[in-house]
């Protein structure tokens, strides 16, 4: 599903945030990403959808190669296939539920389409039955802005979850919320993982987080994987490659 060779990610301001990275995901597995601050965890995550391109090395993602010549046809083709979760929810506030929701099948009606709503029946029917998985039947037609912090997390599911994607990205997307609201939103990522096989990367700010569902936990420091296994491997030893003192 995902390859990384030898991917080093070197900002203009001289900021190395990841360096020969090597990396291989397969299909259907739930991984957590941990580490500091500045570890390279979110530039993995945007490295993965094309929002950047390596400095050096290759990324695969779904058979494509994400280089500095890649078409933007083929970039499209690859966020199609992958939903990205973000942190502080990037939605429409002024927007219903179900507007912000449909904006997930964007990558299927076109842009054009999409600004004028012209959303099919079929469309529109994918994105209500996913608003019910996620629990939030009764607030289909309510603005966004009218929502909790973790409705609208949920809502941000949702919209990722109808462009039926093969590869789900989360970044951070529990990071404002509350530890129970955390638990739930990670148990609906783990729900999808499970029921459609979803390939799924999340970072984790909170260690124990982190280890609740993970199949896998990848643990960078300094944009360098230093951990790379089961949680019940991750001892405390590993922790301080991890997070150090």
């Amino acid at each position: 599903m995902i390859a990384f060779e030898n991917v080093t990610k070197k900002f203009p301001d001289g900021t190395l945030a990841l360096q020969e990275l090597n990396l291989q995901i397969k299909q259907g597995e739930f991984i957590s990403i941990i580490g500091r601050s500045g570890a390279g965890k979110s530039t993995l995550l945007r490295l993965t959808n094309g929002m950047i391109l390596p400095s050096t090395g290759k990324v695969h993602v779904l058979g494509f190669h994400l280089g500095d010549r890649e078409s933007q046809k083929t970039l499209r083709l690859v966020r199609r296939e992958v939903g990205f979760i973000f942190q502080h929810f990037n939605l429409i506030k002024t927007h219903t539920v179900l507007s912000n929701v449909l904006m997930g099948r964007l990558g299927y009606t076109g842009t054009f389409r999409g600004m004028f709503g012209l959303f099919t029946d079929q469309d529109e029917e994918m994105a209500v039955s996913v608003l019910k998985e996620v629990g939030l039947k009764d607030q289909i037609n309510k603005r966004v802005d009218q929502l909790s912090g973790g409705q609208q997390q949920r809502v941000a599911i949702a919209r990722a979850i109808v462009q039926q994607p093969k590869i789900i990205l989360a970044d951070e997307p529990m990071a404002s919320l509350d530890p129970k609201l955390s638990e739930i939103v990670l148990d609906l990522l783990y729900q999808f993982n499970q029921e459609r096989k979803i390939t799924v990367l999340v970072n984790v700010h909170v260690l124990e987080l982190a280890k609740r569902r993970a199949t896998r936990i990848l643990g960078l420091n300094k944009g360098a994987v230093v951990f790379d296994g089961a949680s019940q491997d991750l001892t405390s030893e590993k922790v301080s490659l991890v997070y150090g003192d």
